[in-house]
């Protein structure tokens, strides 16, 4: 069963410090910071996964045209 409370029942809670329209421009100016940095990185790892892909395409495209059996030494 849910325990509802009322407002009443709740601790009032009090900023610490008042935000002012400087720090909450500090704070978005940290935001895109953030955000720029995680774009970046989500790049890199696109590029990454990009060329994992490529380099799975051409070991199945060579086992296909059977150039592992001329580098297996195991077939004559």
């Amino acid at each position: 069963m849910i325990n509802m409370s009322s407002p009443k029942d709740l601790p009032a809670v009090a900023p610490k410090t008042r935000m002012t329209v400087t720090r909450v421009g500090h704070k978005i100016d940290d935001l895109h910071e953030t955000v720029d940095t995680l774009h970046q990185e989500i790049e890199e790892i696109k590029i990454v996964l990009k060329n994992l892909v490529k380099l799975q395409l051409d070991v199945e495209e060579t086992k296909k045209e059977g150039l592992d059996d001329f580098l297996d030494p195991a077939v004559g």
